[in-house]
């Protein structure tokens, strides 16, 4: 039985088999071998030359290799299976051992070579399964991604559960290379003649992303302009528009990340449902994106939920049923694709109104909890027709435009979801119709309906534009059309039904078409409860928006009688409130009163409260948050419409420097209701539920257009603003000369001109356009919202940590930087975050791919210890946290930076350290001394000083816990002479000594102990100590932005290295057979990378005993730096 578990300590290492041909291993060379693997070393040739050449021809075909191998050798074949690979040597022995222990046994067992195969195969996915749970790309069962990940991991060195979407050949800079495009990172590659050229690009830092026209040498080429104003052109892409829709989706993916950290406060309540983590997957990430492509744009289409996944599609001819026509085969057919979704089944026609519309002539959406009925028609009329019959007795008559097999498929999967429907139609879909409106009016013998349904209206009358006569024509020919083609669930849109909207819907029906437009009818009908459920549960709780909700409670539609009584304010009350508990990210903003005021004067409080979240999530997405980036971005669409319809007026606009978000802003934020009356207003609700947010667009267009001349007269923003208010109070305010009908009438016949504009003059701003434009736009915005989101944050922050604005925004940069990639979207940092963090801010965690096993558990402690200290309270770490207490290494004394020390292995909060934590703080400061005073020269004084100050720091250990005990003082300090007396350098060694000092069984159950007050005196005693804590550490932390050198050419690196290669040579010694090195030293900027800190140089002894003991310290030592500084020397 193999132990899967035992193979976790290989993580990275296995994989899942990879077919490798024999015969193309020339420079592999068999470091072991058995009768059923082989390990495997790369050699690389020797020939520099050569090795140049065959590096490049390695990366144009993007066949990087890793320095270790182990294949599994099948019996007579010339192939081999690839089932770890690694750049440790460690790591490899490791995955060999356990290849030898627990996999070569158990193959023993099988006789046949196909059986040892198969179960190699299965025995690998679970190990792979379980030592990868979150690499899930090693899981990922298509060679190619799988192998191509783990090239680009290595290459960029990311984290290993960074998930690879593509990658692509192109050219960048004249390189020509590949590039790598992943969840969050673009990467470019190449290597040619020996010039290596590596860029990495966050895709959270992606400011914009232009397709440039083609070039005569270099097409089909991707401009990427970056935050910090980096540009980065890539050429000859033979996929170039498929690269750009994945970067614009990713960076998509990002911006909406981005907005969820950025939230300038957070919520003291949970949501309702808990997100979970998702399930670990075979697929590879390029296939999940396009899924989530497909079903974002299903479910923009119909309203629907973002819980709804596209199953299936098929091409169908829908049939129009018309009982006056009794012949069938004269029935009208409208070809268009069906689609099959958990939930629904939908259909949308090919054919559109007009040439420059994107509405269909036939859509229907029909969930499969109201169809009652199913069948298929095979008969000389139709080869394959499906028959759908629903809740109202309406049959749909489908005729399917398909292969067999496909059609035989979808009909299955249909039959299957119908079934998983069928409790739902017998427990909820009667109980749901009796709160419908058009139930009611139909008086339908199947549902009793006992209450009027409605809201607001009912009781304090309705604000319309026509009279209660022309109000019931139109309520009758609802009617007629719900009998002829069905109602509230069951209703199909042909051209009639948008004349009707447009015209303006009865008052006793609105409430019921909005919510049918919206999409929100079917989250009504999912979560029947959940609204009164909301209510009850936090009846007693005071919601974190409760004040802000009670400022606009008043000062919503003032005009209108219910909200100067108590029903009128408690209804929207409630609806806020509720609200604020079920999306607490967004709680309550601006302009939320307004429209669920409009709603609610049509609608019940529970309609009101599902349509406000389609409005909100779906309808208007970001309209409706602390940054407003929804109608922030939609502005700029807006102006680029301009721009394009308008141009004279946008030219005077720029030139006058006018915002045109000024007049416009407002419009768009309360969907005109503050702007105009509101009869007008509600048309436009309308309008705006039926056609989505182009409507908005169009209508501010037709304003714009129908005010032109006067618009090109104004000089600044308050002209704008007087003409497009003198419009909107032309519509408001009567007028005295005239009578109030012919006032009305008047108004009547301007609004309507404004919509015919809106709709002729516009007609070809469709919601595909408005998609794209905001598409292009939207990286443009979120820096402005990341700009404005940090000046607020620092602008309320109290700084008491010395840091300058500077150095603060620096800081800031690195810890959002950091949250961006916490998976649980809140302003703290877990454990891998903050790594990430101190690896952007620090050298010595940056160098961690350069470690040996031992450092690396050294360096995984010492910031696990440094993570306990900055997190609050056991959860993760806050900005204010982190500000304040690296404010305490970086700007303290010495006394707070050794209380810093004290704290981070104190880690029970005793007050005192034990041998353990003792041996820990020793053993850790070594790491860092000597990552912190890595010497570029080679030589080895750096660590030997290390090694020394920690020699010190355990003699005043052992003094101050053992001043009553000098025979067991005398032992100890041998014990650490006769190491320090060895020629060494080896960590392990080292760690050794420190074992056998502190070890209670080694030393007879000799308890050391260490307070913080004989700490403060044993790094006051030691000079390179106290110059570690004060200077060496501190300025480990880098608090200055990162310097981005620019970009060279392939010609120009090349002349530059020969010219440079060239007076090498002309410096060279005469003799070729005697090489020198100059003798003399290097200075320190050339000498020192640079950010390694300049060190003191001891110049005392290597003996512990060299150290000034407690006895003769005293007072007087604060002045010796002045006297003392001779005895050092920078390096």
């Amino acid at each position: 039985m193999v132990d899967i578990a035992a193979f976790k300590i290989t993580k990275n290492v296995f994989s899942l088999p990879t077919t490798t041909d024999m015969t193309l291993m020339p420079f592999w060379t068999i470091e072991q071998q058995n009768q059923y693997f082989m390990l495997q070393k790369y050699q690389q040739p020797e020939n520099t030359l050569f090795k140049s050449v065959f590096s490049t021809i390695t990366n144009l075909f993007d066949v990087k290799q890793a320095q270790f191998r182990i294949l599994f050798q099948r019996e007579a074949n010339a192939s081999s299976l690839q089932i770890a690979a690694s750049d440790s040597l460690q790591l490899i022995e490791k995955a060999w051992d356990l290849i030898r222990l627990y996999l070569l046994p158990e193959l023993e067992n099988f006789s046949n070579s196909f059986e040892k195969e198969e179960w190699l195969v299965v025995q690998l996915d679970k190990i792979v399964s379980n030592a990868n749970k979150n690499d899930t790309d090693e899981l990922v069962h298509d060679d190619d991604i799988r192998n191509t990940s783990r090239t680009f991991r290595q290459t960029f060195n990311v984290p290993s559960s960074e998930r690879l979407v593509n990658y692509y050949s192109c050219s960048c800079n004249g390189r020509q290379g590949w590039m790598y495009i992943s969840e969050n990172f673009l990467g470019f590659y190449s290597y040619l003649i020996g010039f290596e050229l590596k860029i990495l690009i966050e895709i959270k830092n992606i400011k914009d992303i232009f397709k440039e026209k083609n070039k005569k040498i270099f097409r089909h080429s991707l401009r990427i302009k970056t935050k910090d104003d980096q540009e980065y052109v890539f050429s000859n892409m033979f996929k170039r528009d498929e690269v750009y829709d994945v970067l614009v989706q990713l960076a998509g993916d990002s911006i909406r990340r981005l907005l969820k950290n950025n939230k300038t406060a957070t919520s003291t309540s949970p949501p309702l449902t808990t997100s979970t983590s998702p399930p670990l997957t075979t697929d590879p990430l390029k296939n999940i994106l396009k899924k989530r492509k497909r079903d974002e744009r299903f479910q923009n289409a119909f309203r629907l939920n973002e819980q709804e996944a596209l199953v299936d599609m098929i091409q169908v001819h829908y049939i129009h049923k018309d009982p006056k026509i009794p012949n069938i085969e004269q029935r009208i057919e409208y070809p268009g694709t069906l689609y099959l979704s958990n939930n629904f089944i939908t259909f949308k026609s090919r054919e559109v109104i007009n040439l420059q519309t994107d509405q269909p002539v036939c859509t229907f959406i029909l969930p499969l909890y109201s169809i009652t009925k199913f069948e298929r028609i095979n008969n000389q009329t139709y080869e394959s027709a499906l028959v759908l019959t629903t809740w109202h007795k309406m049959e749909h008559m489908i005729l399917v435009k398909a292969e067999k097999t496909e059609s035989e498929a979808f009909c299955e999967l249909l039959k299957r979801n119908l079934g998983k429907n069928v409790v739902r139609i017998k427990s909820s879909l009667k109980t749901f119709l009796m709160t419908c409106k058009s139930e009611e009016m139909l008086k339908s013998p199947q549902i009793q309906i006992e209450e009027p349904i409605g809201g607001l209206g009912l009781q304090f009358g309705y604000k319309s534009d026509v009279n209660e006569e022309k109000d019931t024509k139109k309520l009758n020919t609802w009617k007629w059309y719900f009998k002829e083609h069905g109602r509230n669930l069951t209703l199909v849109r042909y051209p009639t039904f948008g004349k009707m909207v447009r015209i303006g819907v009865p008052n006793a029906l609105r409430g019921e078409i909005w919510e049918l437009c919206s999409g929100s009818i079917f989250l009504r009908f999912d979560q029947p409860d959940a609204y009164q459920e909301i209510l009850d549960k936090y009846k007693d709780q005071v919601s974190p928006s409760e004040e802000d909700i009670e400022k606009d409670l008043h000062r919503s539609l003032p005009e209108y009688s219910a909200y100067q009584s108590p029903e009128g304010i408690d209804r929207l009350r409630r609806v806020l409130t509720a609200y604020s508990w079920k999306d607490p990210d967004i709680g309550y903003c601006q302009a939320m009163n307004i429209i669920t005021s409009a709603m609610l004067i049509y609608m019940t409080e529970e309609q009101t409260f599902w349509t406000l979240n389609a409005l909100v999530n779906q309808l208007c997405p970001g309209y409706y948050s602390s940054s407003m980036y929804g109608v922030l971005l939609d502005q700029m669409v807006l102006e680029e419409l301009v721009r394009k319809n308008i141009p004279r007026m946008y030219h005077h606009l720029k030139e006058k420097d006018i915002q045109l978000s000024v007049a416009c802003l407002p419009w768009f934020l309360t969907l005109y209701i503050n702007s105009m009356p509101l009869p007008f207003a509600f048309r436009i609700l309308d309008c705006f539920f039926l056609e989505g947010p182009k409507i908005l667009f169009q209508i501010a267009l037709a304003i714009l257009k129908l005010h032109e001349k006067q618009i090109t007269e104004v000089s600044d923003d308050s002209e704008l603003l007087i003409v497009v208010k003198t419009f909107f109070i032309s519509l408001n305010m009567p007028k005295k000369d005239i009578s109030k009908e012919d006032d009305e009438a008047n108004k009547l016949d301007v609004f309507k001109k404004l919509m015919r504009s809106a709709y002729t003059d516009f007609s070809h701003v469709t919601s595909e356009k408005i998609n794209k434009l905001r598409k292009e736009n939207e990286l443009k915005v979120i820096g402005g919202v990341e700009s404005f989101t940090k000046r607020n944050t620092l602008r309320v922050f109290k700084n008491k940590s010395n840091f300058t604005p500077e150095e603060l925004g620096i800081i800031y940069d690195y810890f959002f930087s950091a949250v961006y990639y916490v998976k649980d979207e809140e302003n703290e940092l877990d454990l891998p975050a903050f790594k990430k963090l101190l690896n952007q801010m620090t050298i010595w965690v940056k160098k961690a791919d350069e470690m040996t096993v031992i450092e690396k558990g050294l360096m995984e402690n010492f910031v696990l210890r440094l993570f306990n200290h900055f997190a609050a309270d056991g959860g993760g770490v806050t900005f204010n946290d982190f500000v304040y207490k690296l404010g305490d290494i970086l700007r303290g004394d010495i006394m707070s930076q050794v209380a810093f020390l004290f704290s981070l292995f104190d880690t029970e909060s005793t007050g005192k350290l034990l041998n353990a934590d003792i041996m820990a703080m020793a053993s850790e400061l070594y790491w860092l001394m000597t990552m912190l005073y890595d010497d570029n020269d080679g030589s080895q004084k750096h660590h030997d000083a290390s090694w020394d100050t920690v020699c010190s720091f355990i003699t005043l250990t052992l003094e101050q816990s053992l001043e009553n005990n000098h025979e067991k003082l005398e032992q100890l300090t041998g014990k650490l002479n006769t190491s320090s007396s060895k020629i060494t350098t080896s960590l392990e060694s080292h760690l050794e000594t420190l074992h056998k000092i502190f070890s209670l069984e080694e030393n007879e159950n000799t308890q050391l102990e260490l307070t913080l007050p004989s700490l403060r005196m044993i790094v006051l005693t030691d000079i390179s100590l106290e110059y570690f804590l004060q200077d060496t550490l501190p300025r480990s932390f880098r608090l200055e932005k990162m310097i981005i050198e620019p970009q060279k050419s392939l010609g120009r690196e090349i002349f530059e290295t020969l010219f440079i290669e060239g007076k090498k040579l002309a410096t060279a010694p005469s003799s070729p057979l005697q090489p020198t090195r100059s003798a003399n030293r290097l200075s320190v900027s050339s000498s020192l990378s640079p950010n390694a800190p300049v060190i003191p140089e001891r110049k005392t002894l290597r003996s512990p005993h060299s150290v000034q003991s407690f006895s003769s310290f005293n007072s007087s030592n604060k002045n010796r730096f002045s006297s003392d500084l001779e005895d050092f020397e920078l390096i």
